[in-house]
């Protein structure tokens, strides 16, 4: 559970996202959270081991909070974030006091206590592995195409770093980049020169999206030890816009002899639509009027194919959509095909494109159905 300071009745409310109870924190590592009162927060200070270590820059956007607390103070720019420094770290310790004052407008002070690792320059007294995520902090956005970034070290060696969201393991980082400044901290570290990490998400989250989501980080080393963090993280939409075509019936050049030719009744309608928030239907009109919902889902291997970035964000295997259009009671002649694609992002109109309609149906054409059965009927049973 997230540890509290504050409350409804008592301000400023202080949440401490990260660091959790009993992770490590080093140089470079990012303190983050969330402070609220209606009177306004205007300080927030850190103290680690007894000594003042900074203060925490605030006013950072935390939607999340505004939708959990609307009528709170500015909830919208409640976040707090400081990085913290070599100078921060006084000593390496299994049990440090994290202390964090909140000040609101009214002179109001809450505090919130909590037990964390340090590591500093000193050798480590046996393995940890020691964990440290720079990238993403604690509230920020994940997606297709963020990076999760930080540097892990163990006296015994063979450092390895597993992805996990929520209960998926999404894989493992690579290991052994370079982080001079991970080595100038901790000069009596061997290979602490090569301890960063680095994993890019090449897969989407799951819808629904956005919405919450835990980040989990194991480390382990060449002899099993092994070192865990979480952290929690909103998970964003791909960067993936509402997108979409209306493929069929195609739109013939003025100078093919076909171009008037029409389509008789039912008229098949098909195309592609993506939305990484989801498509919730697809609406076909003829001049203006719907007269089909589309269905969705359809395989098409050709958008798979030439879109990379659909492909990568998983839209684009099933985004095809087809509707079946009854043009009975509809004038012959010319007339304006169109379709709305109602997705998740949004609303995107395709078309209009020009459509001929024939007064009579070419499969009621007896000659026609008779070429089609010679064609189709079976060689050995007729």
């Amino acid at each position: 559970m997230t540890e509290t300071g504050g409350g409804t009745d008592v301000w400023p409310h202080v949440v401490l996202d990260q660091p959790v109870e009993g992770e490590v924190v080093s140089t470079g590592s990012v303190l983050a959270g969330w402070a609220l009162s209606p009177d306004g927060v205007v300080a927030v200070s850190v103290v680690i081991d007894g000594r003042t270590v900074g203060t925490a820059e605030i006013g950072g956007q935390r939607p999340d909070v505004a939708a959990a607390h609307p009528h709170a103070g500015d909830s919208l720019h409640s976040g707090f974030r400081l990085r913290i420094d070599a100078e921060a770290i006084g000593r390496s310790s299994d049990a440090v006091e994290l202390l964090l004052v909140a000040e609101d407008g009214a002179g109001r002070r809450t505090e919130l206590r909590r037990r964390i690792r340090t590591v500093s320059a000193v050798a480590i007294e046996g393995p940890i592995p020691v964990l440290v995520c720079d990238e993403p902090a604690a509230g920020d956005g994940l997606s297709l195409d963020s990076v999760v970034r930080g540097w892990v070290y163990s006296p015994a060696g063979g450092e390895r770093v597993e992805v996990w969201l929520d209960d998926e393991r999404l894989g493992e980082a690579s290991t052994g980049r370079g982080r001079p400044d991970v080595a100038d901290a901790h000069p009596d570290w061997p290979g602490a020169r090569q301890s960063g990490f680095y994993y890019r998400l090449e897969t989407a989250p799951p819808p629904p999206l956005p919405r919450g989501g835990q980040l989990r980080l194991v480390a382990l080393d060449r002899e099993g030890q092994r070192s865990e963090m979480r952290r929690p993280v909103r998970l964003d939409p791909p960067p993936v816009p509402l997108a979409g075509s209306l493929d069929v019936p195609n739109v013939r050049e003025l100078t093919d002899p076909l171009r008037e030719t029409g389509w008789s009744s039912p008229l098949v309608v098909y195309g592609w639509a993506v939305d990484p928030a989801g498509i919730d239907r697809i609406e076909v009109a003829i001049d203006g009027q719907t007269v089909a919902e589309a269905s969705y889902g359809l395989p098409r291997e050709d958008v798979l194919t030439a879109r990379a970035d659909y492909r990568r964000a998983g839209l684009a295997a099933h985004c095809g959509w087809q509707a079946i259009v009854s043009t009975e009671g509809i004038a012959p002649g010319q007339h304006a095909l169109s379709a709305v694609v109602h997705g998740g992002s949004g609303e995107l109109p395709l078309g209009p494109k020009p459509v001929w309609l024939r007064a009579e149906s070419a499969r009621a054409d007896p000659a026609r159905q008779r070429r089609l059965d010679a064609v189709l009927r079976c060689p050995v049973c007729g």
